[in-house]
This record gives structure tokens, sequence and C-alpha cells, in this order.
């Protein structure tokens, strides 16, 4: 290969590994839900709620993708009023992306009057 197509290769190698790189870097994207499995999963919560019942189902809940499941399932952590709950309500508190998630985990941690 003659030296001169070297610059413009390892130019265009670099760009395409730079994308490369970038594509697994994307946020991941909170999946699609039916609506059938949205309600669900909010009875499943309000199941949870109505019976005062604070579980790893629960807890797992708090992880979710989705914000607005991660918000509902604060809420009833808070109106359980399980102390066990501070801990991971409190983490919520400083770490969710999600502003809305974020106020339900401190309105749920004063619900609690730990």
């Amino acid at each position: 290969m003659n030296a001169k197509y070297y610059g413009p290769a390892l130019g265009a190698l670099f760009v395409l590994g730079t994308l490369c790189a970038n594509a697994g870097a994307q946020p991941k994207r909170p999946r699609a839900v039916t609506p059938e499995a949205q309600t669900n999963i909010l009875l499943k919560i309000l199941r949870h709620e109505d019976e005062r019942r604070w579980d790893d189902e629960l807890k797992a809940l708090l992880t979710d993708n989705n914000p607005k499941v991660r918000q509902r399932a604060a809420l009833a952590a808070g109106r359980i009023g399980d102390e066990s709950a501070v801990p991971l309500l409190a983490e919520i508190l400083l770490t969710d992306r999600e502003a809305e998630v974020r106020q339900m985990a401190a309105f749920a941690l004063g619900e609690i009057e730990s």
C-alpha cells in the first residue's frame, strides 16, 4: 500500500472506531409496556399498599425502568410505613434520575415518620 493512503485510511478507522464505541453508550430507553401490563403492575402496587405488605416484590418495583412505576411504588412504600423501607427510599431520593420519583421518595420518607 502506498504511504499517501495511510493518513486518510487511519482517519476513517478512527472515526469508525469512535462511532462503534459510542454506539454501546446510548442510554437505555424504558421498555415498551402494554396498557394491560401497566395496569397489572399498578394493581400489584395497590395490593401491597392495601395489605401493608413491604416485601422484595415491592422493592423490585422501586427499581423498575418506568419512572411512573417507581414513583407509585415509592408512594406505596411510604403509605405502608415500614421502617425498613427508609434506606431504599433515601437512596432513591439521592440517586434517581427523575425529579418526580425523587420528590415522591421524599414524601414517602415523611409518611413513614421514622
